[in-house]
């Protein structure tokens, strides 16, 4: 049995709430808590998603230029690759019929927008930045510091009448958060929303998150998750032991 801290938020009805974590997450269920920046960050769109990248290093303007160009074609290499990976299953028709083909499609783009969230990362580490914070359609990694402090990082609480987001302090971590597949509507029984992981890389986070989805999840994963579980009378959100000194109070 996984030992989680619990709080339970009562009075929302479970069709409000499942509405509301139904809102586009890419960019609603993780948004950044950015210092005030100097330069520009550097920003613009893949695999059908946005990235923004804050830097906390002062950069030449040859230096800054290197590192567009160097992330742009790194960027461009995994766009080919899923768009190589993907047009067998935008062009065939499954036996399971075209919803098969949408989940393995969306599976695709998922497992190379991590890949994209890490090598950005490494990509970042090799051209000498050490503070940053990266995010790529609702993951988002904090490089080293910000102004001498964790990077903070606003956790959504979907569903939720009151009350503020988590604000997580992120230093050398990242956080994902993955979303339960549909199933079929039980008012009367309590099922996942979503799990939000943390660990160095994007895959690792994600991996935890999806063991835990599947049921039956491995000691680590209790380590370091969170927990939006609905309920019929509200909405329960549970915190793994490693979490919590993440939390700002």
């Amino acid at each position: 049995m996984i030992s989680l801290a619990k709080w339970r938020h009562r009075g929302l009805a479970w069709r409000p709430a499942l509405f509301a974590f139904a809102l586009p997450m890419a960019l609603a269920l993780l948004a950044g808590c950015r210092p005030a920046a100097g330069d520009p960050p550097l920003e613009g769109t893949v695999l059908g998603t946005g990235y923004h990248i804050t830097l906390n290093d002062d950069l030449t303007s040859a230096a800054r230029r290197r590192l567009e160009a160097v992330i742009q074609g790194e960027l461009d290499a995994l766009q080919h690759a899923h768009d190589r990976q993907a047009r067998p299953f935008q062009m065939a028709r499954p036996p399971l019929g075209p919803a098969a083909n949408h989940r393995l499609l969306e599976a695709l783009a998922r497992h190379y927008r991590l890949r994209a969230l890490d090598r950005l990362v490494e990509r970042l580490g090799q051209a000498g930045v050490r503070d940053a914070l990266v995010e790529l359609g609702g993951m988002q990694h904090g490089l080293g510091r910000a102004n001498r402090q964790p990077w903070r990082v606003s956790l959504a609480r979907p569903g939720l009448e009151a009350g503020r987001d988590d604000v997580l302090q992120l230093e050398d971590l990242t956080v994902v958060t993955r979303q339960a597949p549909d199933t079929v509507d039980a008012a009367d029984q309590a099922r996942i929303l979503a799990v939000s992981a943390v660990a160095p890389s994007a895959l690792e986070a994600d991996r935890l998150a999806r063991e835990l989805l599947a049921g039956d999840p491995p000691r680590t994963v209790e380590r370091a998750i969170r927990l939006i579980v609905l309920k019929p009378r509200g909405i329960d959100i549970r915190y793994g032991a490693a979490l919590l000194p993440l939390l700002e109070r």
